[in-house]
């Protein structure tokens, strides 16, 4: 008889049922029968996890289409996941958000196979992604709505947006892990002539070119960081004489290398979260997820972490989601921020402050015995309303003086003046002039921030309020 896998395959067979014929738990058993049956196990369940994998979807959305049937009420719900849609103000997209949607429209305007790149200026093109869950009551969850996007290489895209508002969702449908109801993301593949790739059809060559950091570590507690790292190097590809040196390289850049023989459920918060940055990037892919990665490190670990994400931008697309204003605005080159599934406001950080700052917030510290009230009647208040709340004339500045309560006391005084074209000189000017009269020890004037930037936003957002 010929030696051939089918041949082969039947001669195990014919082993294994002539086995069967007397009790399958027999203690007298050979090792070559234990053998035996562990290999037919493990093919067993290999099979069973393709074949789960593989139906997955498909069963999701006979689930979903079940569910619809039965309990279907046409009604949608944004963001959170559930109070009605009328319940909240409603508020259009930016200007910028509608350039972009035109702009990403015109290069997929001729299908997934001739997506134009270059003509949209991206590496990485999200278009009219949107995602859509079925609720157990039959209710549809918007969580994502018709994004657009396009991110360039040697960047960092911030995106914000509230508990609820979609980021995450947007996430895992780019990466594959949700399968996007509508819409499609595309992706320059640098290996293939800048091929373009479609997150839904060319998900497995996708993958390989992302990195992930998900917003819970997901390590493995009798591992060391050492030991992470070699997994994720032999699962990403490095070749098999390079490893220990990029293991090293990381361990030492990330501060590991003391603890790298620890178990990882000894590590500290800080420790962990830089493994986990570790693994996103090893194997050098070509776009980093970073989803908020500094939450919960103390200020000196988030700021190590800052300076390695803007080291690693070279060449690559990171995407960072964080509810640190301060971190978005000392990390991104751009932003989106995000409401109940919508991208409603996109630019650089100076755009949106710009765009949706309330001017300049002017904090005043007064003498102990400095005359104050806490009505219209303030000195202070009053010197600053004559000069920018009325006008006299076309050379009169106009602007809007309001009083923060919330930030001042009896001896600070805190301002926010809303003017596009402010003159600081003058400002300045009557603060000098006045210093004697009112009793000021010193003065400080800053720009709008991104908290209050992103607290603009904050109101559209729906609330969390779950269908059971």
């Amino acid at each position: 008889m010929p030696i051939t896998i089918e041949n082969v395959t039947l001669m195990f067979l014919i082993f294994f049922l002539e086995q069967c014929r007397d009790d399958i738990f027999d203690s007298n058993r050979s090792l070559l029968w234990v053998i035996v049956v562990l290999i037919i196990d493990t093919f067993f369940y290999w099979g069973m996890v393709m074949v789960v994998e593989t139906i997955e979807a498909r069963c999701s959305r006979c689930r979903d289409s079940c569910i619809l049937k039965c309990k279907g009420t046409g009604d949608k719900v944004v963001g959170g996941g559930g109070s009605n849609m009328g319940a909240i103000m409603e508020r259009e997209p930016d200007p910028r958000v509608q350039e972009e949607i035109d702009r990403i429209t015109k290069a997929t305007a001729h299908g997934a196979g001739a997506v134009d790149m270059a003509g949209a200026d991206a590496d990485m093109l999200i278009a009219n992604m949107s995602k859509t869950f079925v609720m157990s009551d039959g209710r549809l969850n918007e969580a994502v709505k018709d994004v657009c996007l396009g991110v360039k290489r040697g960047t960092v895209f911030g995106l914000l947006g509230m508990n609820g508002a979609g980021k995450t969702t947007l996430l895992h449908a780019i990466q594959g892990k949700h399968q996007a109801s509508d819409g499609d993301c595309f992706i320059a593949d640098p290996g293939a002539d800048n091929k373009t790739l479609s997150c839904k059809h060319d998900v497995d060559r996708v993958r390989q070119l992302f990195g992930i950091c998900p917003q819970h570590e997901v390590l493995w507690e009798f591992v060391t960081p050492r030991e992470h790292l070699r997994a994720f190097a032999n699962i990403r590809g490095v070749p098999a004489e390079a490893i220990e040196q990029v293991v090293e390289d990381l361990l030492t850049r990330l501060d590991l290398l003391d603890k790298a023989e620890e178990p990882s459920a000894k590590l500290s918060g800080g420790m962990k979260r830089r493994l986990s940055i570790a693994m996103s990037v090893i194997g050098s892919p070509k776009c980093v997820f970073l989803d908020e990665p500094t939450t919960g490190l103390d200020p000196n670990t988030r700021r190590f972490v800052w300076d390695y994400i803007l080291e690693i931008k070279e060449g690559r697309i990171v995407v960072l989601t964080t509810h640190s204003m301060e971190e978005a605005d000392a990390l991104c080159t751009n932003i989106g921020i995000m409401v109940n599934g919508s991208l409603l406001s996109l630019g650089t950080p100076q755009q949106l402050k710009s765009m949706h700052g309330s001017g300049y917030r002017v904090t005043v510290r007064l003498k102990d015995d400095a005359t104050t009230t806490e009505d219209d009647t303030d000195p202070l208040r009053v010197a600053l309303e004559e000069k920018y709340n009325t006008k006299e004339g076309e050379e009169q500045e106009f602007a809007t003086v309001e009083y923060v309560a919330t930030s001042s006391t009896k001896t600070t005084r805190v301002f926010a003046i809303a003017a596009k074209n402010l003159s600081l000189g003058g400002l300045f000017q009557l603060l000098e002039d006045k210093k004697e009269d009112l009793g000021i020890l010193d003065y400080s004037v800053s720009q709008t921030t991104m908290e209050q930037v992103f607290t603009k936003f904050a109101q559209f957002q729906k609330d969390d309020t779950r269908a059971e």
